[in-house]
């Protein structure tokens, strides 16, 4: 299936880690304009009578970088930890470390006129502004959008002792996909 769209980002905090069990504050909608992963693999390698005889290849991290049209100052301060002033109400970028979240969304397919939707969600990510660019409105508007880079971590699962990085699950139905991924946030990982 070719993928033709991305739909509905959500993110929050995580308010709890115990093991693979994990709880999140409250969520955080967006409107998607686009997202790139780039998967991070263990590439050692074992050599043997004088060549590669064993790999590895495995997951070991990875960094998603999402756009969004538009965060509020609140959505700010809930995923990338901003204070607010509590006296002026000014919001404040600290040198404190940034919080851990996490994030997911739909990713739109299509094949032979059928649409599918898939479901990405990414239990611990620890999200920042990384870039802001601004321009001056010139005879045709420029828009501008908000992108957000996220650096992934695994949720270990102490059950069968596998790393988890995402979980996805395709449907042929939007409101089925946004479910699961609301329920991701309620049910944690």
């Amino acid at each position: 299936m070719a993928t033709i769209g991305m739909r509905y980002v959500v993110a929050a905090p995580i308010s709890t880690e115990s093991g693979s069990t994990i709880t999140y504050g409250t969520k955080q909608t967006m409107k998607a304009v686009e997202a790139s992963l780039n998967w991070e693999r263990d590439d050692g390698k074992m050599y043997a009578d004088d060549a590669v005889c064993e790999t590895d290849g495995s997951v070991i991290g990875y960094t998603l970088d999402t756009t969004v049209d538009n965060m509020t100052d609140d959505q700010e301060k809930t995923l990338f930890g901003y204070e607010q002033d509590g006296e002026s109400g000014d919001i404040v970028i600290t040198g404190e470390a940034l919080p851990y979240s996490g994030i997911g969304y739909v990713r739109v397919l299509k094949k032979g006129g059928n649409m599918k939707y898939q479901g990405l969600f990414y239990p611990k990510i620890q999200l920042s502004r990384q870039t802001e660019s601004d321009k001056t409105k010139e005879s045709t508007v420029t828009w501008g959008t908000v992108p957000i880079h996220g650096v992934g971590m695994a949720v270990f699962d102490s059950s069968d002792g596998k790393n988890r990085f995402r979980r996805q699950k395709t449907f042929t139905v939007m409101a089925s996909a946004t479910a699961w991924l609301d329920g991701k946030f309620s049910t944690g990982t």
